[in-house]
């Protein structure tokens, strides 16, 4: 694998961006072998998919973009379904660690509370906004399932 050149300070966002594009000039299709094993790599670290081809300045640039990994899962469908299995594991486990809630679980969680005093006619407002903020959160988690679903699929 090449070694990506640092550029210098003060070239325009243009030069960088027809850097990285040069980069995979008369490239073939997918991830190079080098590339797959690094990426393969990070997945079995625990680094979600996102990281992997998107980025951020914690774990530092992107490998591949999405595009190249999903036609790489195209090409070599053994090792996308692999990829895919490990990505799958890495999502859950970062959903459990930053504490997000799973829609499963946040349905869950608004179908099966126990009645309380506070479920009598006489409701009071802090239960009318428990419940608001269980409706809202179930809302955004189908929308957020539903586009994660479309970037995966």
């Amino acid at each position: 694998m090449e070694k990506i050149e640092r550029l210098p300070f003060g070239q325009s966002h243009a030069d960088k961006c027809r850097a990285g594009d040069l980069r995979w000039l008369n490239m073939p299709p997918g991830i190079p072998p080098e590339m797959a094993t690094q990426f393969m790599a990070g997945l079995r670290s625990g680094k979600t998919l996102r990281i992997l081809t998107s980025g951020d300045k914690k774990s530092g640039p992107a490998i591949v973009t999405p595009g190249r990994f999903k036609k790489h899962c195209q090409l070599n469908p053994e090792w996308g379904a692999e990829a895919m299995r490990l990505a799958k594991e890495n999502q859950q486990a970062a959903l459990r660690v930053t504490g997000a809630v799973d829609l499963d679980l946040a349905r869950e969680r608004s179908a099966a509370k126990p009645p309380t005093r506070r479920d009598s006619p006489s409701t009071t407002l802090g239960s009318q906004l428990e419940l608001s903020v269980l409706k809202r959160e179930i809302a955004f988690l189908e929308k957020v399932s539903g586009r994660a679903a479309q970037a995966l699929g």
